[in-house]
């Protein structure tokens, strides 16, 4: 691996699905940059923003809770742009302190929580359940804590890097499972398999999305995502995050965008870039 001065920030604390994101990026990217971990996605933008990290490793969406919100917010009400995309296996554990015998609480996000449901009510229907700030943080205080008869759920690799019993590996009940993430930073790429803008500032009117959509239909450009999120203006009012294929160095995208701002439509453009593999 060469060196590498770029900092990446990252949601921690350590051993958080983010992080070990992070790791894989700088393993495709084949350099050794370092990962600084803030508490809260929000936090990542801000030190990206303000100069602290020079990218920022965050997730855009789960296979089965969708799109993460704060992430498309604050890619809206930030400057920053995306420079690359790649997935990541969300594979998750049961872990406990090892004098454990029985659970009677699990710990972990909310969104492993849900994710892993049916495993935990097939087996565990009389636990507790607890919501903890992040996986990692679950798995710390459980063993900073010798916390008997709690168990994490989270990464395998956090697990055992704290020292942990596994009970059982792999119990997300989607075994398909995979998270979307993106990296963010000042810089705005215009080259890519992919676009991500968003649509603002329009006016409501019978037929806006049918055009919207015919505007892209019409070139044979496919879309990879369409979604709308609250503008927090007022009620009925919406953003539209959209991923298509092409790149922003393209005429043919030029026009497209054109076009969509014929109908009434304020564009944010976040960039064009690929999926790392």
């Amino acid at each position: 691996m060469k060196e590498d001065k770029t900092t990446i920030a990252t949601l921690g604390p350590a051993g958080t699905f983010s992080d070990i994101a992070a790791q894989n990026y700088i393993k495709k990217k084949k350099t050794k940059a370092k990962i600084t971990l803030y508490p809260t996605i929000y936090d990542v933008f801000e030190a990206v923003n303000f100069g602290k990290a020079d990218v920022g490793v965050v997730p855009l969406e789960n296979l089965e809770d969708g799109s993460v919100r704060i992430t498309l917010d604050e890619l809206f009400n930030s400057d920053l742009n995306i420079g690359a995309s790649f997935v990541l296996p969300i594979r998750h554990c049961l872990a406990v302190f090892p004098k454990t015998k029985d659970v009677k609480e699990i710990m972990s996000n909310t969104h492993p929580l849900t994710q892993c449901h049916n495993f935990i009510k097939r087996n565990y229907p009389e636990a507790k359940l607890s919501e903890s700030l992040s996986t990692a943080e679950a798995m710390k205080k459980i063993a900073k804590g010798k916390k008997i008869g709690v168990a994490a759920v989270g990464p395998l690799e956090t697990a055992l890097s704290y020292g942990l019993k596994i009970l059982k590996n792999n119990i997300q009940d989607n075994k398909k499972n995979i998270t979307r993430f993106v990296v963010v930073s000042p810089l705005k790429s215009v080259t890519g398999d992919i676009t991500s803008i968003a649509l603002y500032g329009h006016k409501d009117r019978p037929g806006l999305l049918y055009d919207l959509l015919g505007i892209f239909a019409k070139r044979k450009i496919n879309l990879t995502r369409i979604e709308s999120r609250p503008a927090k203006s007022k009620l009925g009012v919406y953003v539209f995050y959209i991923d298509f294929a092409g790149s922003l160095d393209s005429p043919e995208i030029g026009k497209v965008l054109e076009k969509i701002k014929e109908q009434g439509f304020k564009i944010k453009i976040f960039g064009s870039y690929s999926e790392l593999k």
